[in-house]
């Protein structure tokens, strides 16, 4: 977390998101009952970054603070490219009309 994202509030949203992190900690015998408790408190009354963070120190993840600090990748563009890696014969279509109807024709027809 750079130091001044301690500084910024928090909503709601995060949370109550702190309190299911805290819950899924709580299920994986991370913390007792009491601890669980006093977190929630600490997480319910958190106003800032900083202060949700100081609950999650000594956890691992699930850590809602880290998604809110961890830097996404950036998407590397692709340079598009000039022309399709295999072309496609557009004669092709035409070619195989011009055969089907030359060998249609020659074909011996019945007398009537």
């Amino acid at each position: 977390m750079a130091p001044s994202d301690g500084n910024v509030r928090i909503g709601t949203s995060e949370r109550e998101e702190a309190v299911r992190a805290l819950a899924e900690h709580m299920t994986q015998g991370r913390l007792d009952v009491s601890e669980y408790d006093q977190r929630v408190a600490l997480a319910n009354a958190a106003k800032t970054r900083a202060e949700l963070a100081e609950i999650f120190e000594d956890l691992p993840e699930p850590n809602p603070m880290r998604a809110l600090t961890t830097p996404k990748p950036t998407a590397v563009p692709v340079p598009a490219q000039a022309s399709p890696l295999i072309e496609k014969d557009k004669s092709s279509n035409a070619k195989a009309i011009i055969i089907g109807f030359v060998i249609f024709s020659q074909s011996p027809r019945s007398s009537r």
